[in-house]
């Protein structure tokens, strides 16, 4: 009865009802204009008040930010988009456009994630607005969305030259911000693309850069904190030159900082790249574990949906290296359909389909693992995410092993991954193949060669003894002492 009497309303009545209400609400009931404004940004909408309806919708988007109201935040920026098409088209439209698309990033990752059209869409609308307004540094932060995206989806290499994009010009105008930026996601690139060394200098130079009053809103505009994800990456770097103390330290601190930010996309990033992602570097499942529920829990709570569909990838990940291998073979397979095929997914695809091969080949489904090694390869090679190439390598070497105990070409995989980790300076990956091949050459009778291939790896570790892969390496130098 409600709706039949309002649509029965003249549609000039209506508007003066909704700029009655806006009214009221604005002069007597200041806290529901203060703390409520897209219950006055409806009425100022339905009343044609269109300049203050996008006031009162970027105020509700900016609190639903601020609450990691992700799914909120992005409606009510869409209404705004909503509106400002309708204005006439002048230049301080497109500036109020290009403004609101910089703010509509951040939101929109957290909710839908880096893969989705109106992603797409936003940034090219922004990129064409700043041509055309002569705005390239405020264009930054569309940059930096599409960097995220190639880190997710694409090339890492163009990862890498669009973090220089941002850096070579803020290192030659002293532009601060840009340049802790810069080094942050030049760091992020180079780790994904093995070149580490060069990773931890660019992050602890971006961490170094770093000041919490002025760069901490970032998280708002960007997606996550920046020292948090300076701080992730950099473990992993650490993690991966051998250093795994050094690496848990810093990952702990990121994800301790992140539990003070009040930012659940940042929580939820601080989880995976400095928990999870850590974790499977070290072989410590129960922290890949603790961290990946505590992850997808964050993600429900939030309306988080990337963060879930992760989640699930690392529980199939999961149930394969504690044993559970069909589940974790099927699970896997499904997670691979729905990030890597459907998605456009491919961040961490070459090291997780490696271990999906890893799977089969407990199954003896040798055929099925053959499959997945190509696929691992593939992907590498379009997306060059290759920090973890070694371990395809060694895979395959097991591979050859279990099928048919073809030792040479097991021995010549693991050679490739040796080869591979000491050009990258990568000396727990480097152990964790030289473990491999150890093994082989001690079955081999080729027990010296075993021990002057293992020792002096074992030998450079000054931290981390609990390391699991450091572990195995001593009870193997025992048996051959």
């Amino acid at each position: 009865m409600q709706d039949a009497a309002y649509a029965s309303l003249l549609i000039s009545r209506r508007k003066q009802l909704h700029a009655r209400l806006a009214e009221v609400i604005s002069e007597h009931n200041p806290e529901i204009a203060d703390t409520q404004p897209e219950l006055l940004a409806h009425h100022l909408t339905e009343a044609d008040l269109i300049e203050q309806a996008i006031e009162r919708w970027q105020q509700a988007a900016t609190l639903a930010t601020r609450r990691s109201a992700n799914p909120e935040a992005v409606a009510h920026l869409e209404r705004v988009l909503e509106l400002i098409a309708s204005l006439p088209d002048n230049e301080s439209r497109d500036r109020q456009e290009l403004s609101l698309l910089i703010g509509y990033t951040a939101p929109l990752v957290a909710a839908r994630g880096y893969m989705v059209e109106e992603l797409a869409r936003a940034t090219e609308r922004a990129l064409d607005l700043s041509d055309k307004l002569g705005e390239a540094k405020q264009i930054m932060p569309v940059l930096y969305g599409q960097w995220a995206f190639q880190l997710v989806a694409g090339s890492k290499a163009r990862c890498a030259e669009l973090a220089k994009a941002i850096l070579q010009p803020a290192e030659r105008g002293e532009d601060l911000d840009n340049r802790m930026i810069g080094h942050r996601l030049l760091g992020t690139a180079q780790v994904t693309m093995g070149a580490f060394e060069e990773a931890r200098h660019n992050l602890e130079t971006a961490l170094e850069l770093y000041d919490q009053d002025r760069h901490g809103p970032l998280a708002f505009q960007l997606g996550q904190n920046f020292r948090v994800g300076g701080l992730n990456f950099l473990a992993q770097a650490f993690s991966c030159l051998g250093f795994p103390a050094e690496a848990t330290a810093r990952s702990r601190e990121g994800i301790e900082f992140a539990r003070t930010l009040s930012h659940a996309n940042t929580l939820a990033y601080a989880l995976h790249n400095g928990g999870v992602v850590l974790g499977a570097l070290l072989n410590d499942w129960d922290e890949v574990e603790s961290c990946a529920q505590e992850m997808i829990s964050v993600g429900k709570e939030h309306g988080l949906q990337m963060w879930l569909g992760v989640g699930m990838f690392w529980r199939a990940w999961l149930k394969i290296m504690r044993g559970e291998l069909r589940s974790g073979v099927e699970a896997s397979k499904q997670s691979f359909e729905a990030l890597y095929v459907q998605g456009g997914v491919n961040y961490l695809m070459p090291w997780s389909m490696a271990v999906l091969a890893e799977g089969y080949i407990r199954l003896g489904e040798f055929d099925a693992a053959v499959g997945a090694i190509a696929d691992s390869k593939a992907i590498m090679e379009r997306s060059q995410e290759r920090w973890v190439e070694s371990e395809t390598h060694r895979i395959e070497g097991n591979l050859h092993l279990a099928n048919g105990a073809d030792q040479a070409q097991a021995e010549a995989c693991y050679l490739r991954g040796l080869r591979l980790t000491r050009d990258q300076r990568a000396r727990s990956l480097e152990l964790r193949v030289a473990n491999s091949l150890s093994r082989l050459w001690t079955d081999q009778d080729r027990r010296d060669e075993a021990r002057e291939l293992l020792q002096p790896v074992v030998d450079t570790f000054t931290d981390g003894f609990e390391f699991a892969d450091l572990t195995e390496a001593r009870e193997l130098l025992k048996g051959l002492s």
